[in-house]
């Protein structure tokens, strides 16, 4: 007597039902015999479009109808590329236009380059320390960097003529009264700099007074490797810095002094 299971299986097989589909892929096991030598059941091959179908030990293929062909997930497109934060647009004062010594610019001319590109900074920066203003030191210290870049610049420009000196055209006038305007226009505002930002706070001075000691090594920089250039230029420079004697001693800017033949006050 045949068990339920058995009379189950034996209707399938006489009436040819097709199993449900296995997963995509899968290989037919013992095609010709799964249960008392009767395999029976329809495996898909969803990646060719074939399926197989097993009844009663015998088995054919046929092709799949399209829409029963399994699909296969689209990769997952990668994420867009998050842009990188746009960088702050460097000011026009912080890049001047490098000229050439050997382009026939004179000493004269990148000293004027100079205190055309100090001239907006140095204004900015007086206007951040003026009376009545809420003093930033993070704006003061991006305006004192900025300094220290176009007097970099001027220095390695001034270096240039060194190098090259068939290129040198001397104007020492010109030369003498540019070096004045550059010392008269960051020396009285440094003095402001350093009252405003030491009524801030002393951590906000700390931070400052190191740059401001690096524009007066800049200063002293650009005078000396002017002097290297013109040997009598000190002599004709010393009466039009006198005014600005103070802001240096006030300032403690020792190698500036230095390079000008004065000495600190004790």
């Amino acid at each position: 007597m045949y068990s339920l299971c058995a009379l189950a299986l034996l209707s399938l097989v006489a009436f040819g039902v097709r199993a449900l589909p296995v997963a995509p892929g899968a290989a037919v096991a013992n095609a010709h015999g799964l249960a008392n030598g009767v395999g029976l059941g329809a495996v898909k091959d969803t990646v060719h479009g074939i399926g197989v179908h097993v009844a009663n030990g015998n088995s054919h293929a046929e092709t799949l109808a399209p829409e029963t062909l399994g699909k296969r997930t689209p990769p997952t497109p990668p994420a867009p590329e998050t842009p990188a934060a746009n960088k702050l647009e460097t000011p026009a004062a912080d890049k001047p236009e490098t000229p050439n010594p050997n382009a026939g610019h004179s000493l004269s001319q990148v000293l004027d380059i100079g205190i055309e590109r100090l001239e907006p900074v140095i204004a900015a920066l007086k206007a951040s320390v003026a009376v009545g203003v809420e003093v930033d030191v993070k704006v003061v210290v991006v305006h004192l960097g900025h300094v220290i870049k176009i007097l970099a610049w001027i220095a390695r420009a001034v270096q240039g003529f060194i190098y090259n000196p068939v290129t040198f055209v001397m104007s020492l006038p010109t030369i003498v009264l540019a070096l004045s305007n550059i010392l008269g226009l960051i020396l009285p505002v440094l003095v402001l700099v350093l009252a405003a930002v030491g009524a801030v706070s002393p951590t906000a001075l700390a931070l400052v007074t190191p740059l401001v000691a690096k524009i007066g090594g800049l200063l002293a920089q650009i005078i000396l490797l002017v002097i290297k250039l013109a040997p009598g230029l000190l002599a004709a420079l010393l009466p039009l810095i006198t005014p600005h004697l103070k802001c240096i001693y006030d300032l403690r800017l020792g190698m500036l002094a230095q390079a000008l033949g004065v000495a600190l006050p004790a």
